[in-house]
């Protein structure tokens, strides 16, 4: 778990970059779920920000991937000991 909020904690910080729910609404366009639009008094996030937080979240994804390849591998290699323990 702690592994995994620290993969997570960027992403974290950028979503309050801004008033709540602005990087929400922009992370879900972006995914083509909603609309990207806030009522007022809440403006949308200007493109710096916008792209900070989609750059961030490509970079949580890769995190997070790579972590799942290497727990694949891992329990591959498992795999593999326990086979060879069994034959002996």
């Amino acid at each position: 778990a702690s592994n995994m909020h620290r993969m997570l904690y960027p992403l974290f910080k950028k979503i309050f970059m801004a008033p709540n729910p602005t990087p929400i609404k922009a992370f879900l366009s972006k995914l083509g779920l909603i609309e990207n639009q806030v009522r007022r008094p809440l403006v949308e996030l200007d493109e710096v920000a916008r792209l900070e937080l989609l750059e961030c979240l490509q970079k949580v994804k890769r995190k997070i991937e790579n972590a799942e390849i290497r727990l694949y591998e891992m329990r591959a290699q498992n795999r593999q000991g326990n086979k060879g323990g069994r034959n002996a």
